[in-house]
């Protein structure tokens, strides 16, 4: 009598695949949005394409946008936000664990409720897993 041994094999295959492609290790943002492009509230205040940006999105301070840039298909993903003192936030970012990524450049948005224990006048420090931080004041809208 023959038995085939294949049929785990069979079984365990898709499950395989799919694993693959579904983004398992990819880090979890803590932004409450996250979008293509930059934020209306930034109006023109960019210093340069490319550079990272921060604004509040309401007079009231009660919310914020990070606009970072790299590859569209690779995006940092903000995983971790402090409070240091009433001056300076420090987010912390991951780099994408997908592979490979396009070669372009593009704006993605994150969006973040304002944390307790800051004041009117802010800075965010970028914490990249590689590099050094990099510190940017959190400006007020336009328009």
């Amino acid at each position: 009598m023959r038995t085939c041994r294949l049929w785990p094999v069979a079984l365990a295959l898709p499950v395989l695949v799919l694993s693959g492609c579904g983004g398992l290790g990819q880090p979890v943002s803590l932004a409450r949005d996250s979008y293509d492009g930059i934020p209306k509230q930034l109006g023109t205040n960019l210093e340069s394409f490319g550079e990272p940006a921060a604004v509040w999105l309401d007079a009231e301070q009660e919310a914020f946008a990070v606009v970072l840039y790299g590859s569209s298909s690779c995006p940092s993903t903000p995983v971790e936000l402090t409070v240091v003192d009433e001056q300076l936030i420090e987010l912390r970012l991951a780099r994408s664990q997908q592979d490979p990524c396009t070669a372009d450049i593009a704006a993605r948005t994150h969006e973040f409720g304002t944390p307790s224990g800051v004041g009117d006048e802010v800075s965010l420090e970028l914490v990249f897993e590689e590099g050094d931080p990099y510190r940017i004041p959190i400006q007020p809208p336009q328009g």
